[in-house]
């Protein structure tokens, strides 16, 4: 089965805004092409209305915080990771760094998720981030069961602003081969932003990089941008 077709980290734009630029495959090396893939529109304003963690959210507060995530993702990633390639996940609703909702009742219809296989020298690793309406409660919820975890090893942070940032990977020793994953979880107000990468394809139970594609500070950081905190 042919790889998805990827898309290479380009440069800033005279309009400056976000994009990056498509990389073409062909019989020879892959070039970088002139093509620039932009954000489909620009967020613009909230749109207005309530939201709660119980209800899905309505199709212009869906089309809002899939834009805000898409942007933001088209503009940081390959800020983060300059020489990287980006492809679409197999199954995925999407494509690379393209957020949309899941649809349906919550814990699906009250969030935006983009999945994002990126690729690069060392091989190929995979990047989650979805962001979703939680009740505030939750983070203390969430922050004692991360104390009480056995099963991973879960670390208990504060953001800059005092917000609850759950770091978590699986135990040492890791066997030979396994995957590795960094999975951040960051509360502020309504908003629960979870950031997710490997270092696998997704394809099968083994590593196919020697490291996630993210460090866990760098999963960190992306997880505290404001720009991610869709649901004050």
């Amino acid at each position: 089965m042919a790889d998805p077709p990827e898309r290479a980290a380009g440069g800033a734009d005279p309009s400056d805004r976000p994009a990056v630029h498509r990389a073409l495959a062909g019989p020879g090396p892959r070039q970088r092409a002139a093509v620039v893939l932009r954000c489909p529109v620009g967020p613009g304003v909230r749109p207005p209305g309530a939201i709660a963690a119980g209800e899905p959210l309505p199709p212009d507060l869906v089309e809002w915080a899939s834009a805000s995530v898409t942007c933001f993702l088209h503009a940081e990633i390959p800020r983060l990771l300059p020489e990287a390639r980006f492809a679409a996940v197999p199954g995925a609703q999407a494509g690379p760094l393209t957020a949309v909702s899941p649809g349906g009742e919550p814990p699906w219809g009250n969030r935006v998720d983009a999945m994002t296989l990126i690729r690069d020298d060392a091989g190929t690793g995979d990047l989650t981030v979805m962001v979703g309406v939680v009740d505030p409660s939750v983070a203390e919820r969430e922050e004692q069961s991360c104390r009480r975890d056995t099963a991973a090893r879960c670390t208990v942070r504060r953001g800059p602003d005092g917000e609850i940032v759950l770091l978590s990977t699986e135990r040492d020793p890791l066997p030979a081969g396994n995957p590795r994953n960094w999975v951040v979880r960051v509360y502020r107000g309504h908003s629960e932003i979870n950031v997710q990468v490997s270092n696998t394809d997704r394809q099968g139970p083994s590593a196919t990089r020697p490291e996630p594609v993210l460090t866990a500070e760098q999963a960190v950081e992306l997880a505290l941008s404001p720009s991610l905190q869709l649901f004050p």
